[in-house]
């Protein structure tokens, strides 16, 4: 029984959590140089998990005396781990059975942590059988739709006689509000420090296809 004890606990999976990438970009007070549809300022926070881009259809079992297992090419973030592997998920692993018949089930791909040529499938968490043909994939990091994402960023969109302009946009993983962008236009004879919703940027030199700036003060803080 002890050992049964040991075995389970060996096993045991801890969910993984996203990682939180704090953006805020350029460093305040440093020259810089930019082209026609590059970012000039940018700040968010954007939550990523680790995992796998998946690029070839995989299958194992015939559906009749194992279920049949079928996943198609795309991401997998990383949701689980236990001491020998790395388990890589979706909704969208199709399961046949000939009784049954196709739903879609939670489940993905176990990579061992020390042979990443060791995979297996995995349906909710239970490695099960071994996929076919073997995986191809690359290491991605892939966006956190579950949590809530925010970044701003301010552009440079060209410069007609003395006006400048910009494009604002703001993205957001929040489902209730839609991406936001608006254009921006200065003149010049106002002086050549150019404010928006926080953001100050002193202007040394610029044409139709480059801007030379300083950013004085970026975005508030909203983390």
């Amino acid at each position: 029984m002890l050992l049964l004890f040991l075995s389970g606990c060996a096993s045991q999976k801890e969910s993984i959590l996203p990682n939180l990438t704090v953006i805020d970009i350029p460093k305040l007070y440093e020259e810089r140089s930019s082209e026609i549809g590059e970012t000039l300022v940018e700040k968010g926070k954007v939550y990523t998990y680790d995992g796998i881009i998946l690029e070839n259809s995989l299958h194992a079992g015939d559906g009749i005396f194992l279920k049949k297992l079928t996943l198609d090419p795309g991401q997998l973030p990383a949701t689980m781990q236990d001491t020998k592997a790395i388990y890589y998920s979706t909704n969208k692993l199709k399961v046949y059975d000939a009784l049954l018949g196709t739903k879609m089930e939670y489940g993905g791909l176990a990579i061992n942590r020390t042979n990443e040529k060791d995979i297996n499938f995995h349906l909710n968490g239970k490695k099960v059988m071994r996929p076919d043909p073997a995986p191809v994939y690359t290491k991605t990091k892939i966006k956190a739709i579950d949590r809530p994402s925010y970044r701003q960023e301010l552009i440079y969109n060209g410069k007609i006689n003395n006006y400048l302009k910009f494009l604002y946009r703001e993205y957001t993983s929040d489902v209730m509000r839609a991406p936001f962008s608006q254009d921006i236009q200065y003149d010049l004879k106002d002086g050549n420090v150019i404010g928006f919703k926080g953001v100050r940027i002193q202007v040394i030199e610029a044409t139709n296809t480059k801007i030379k700036y300083k950013v004085l003060a970026s975005f508030p803080d909203s983390l």
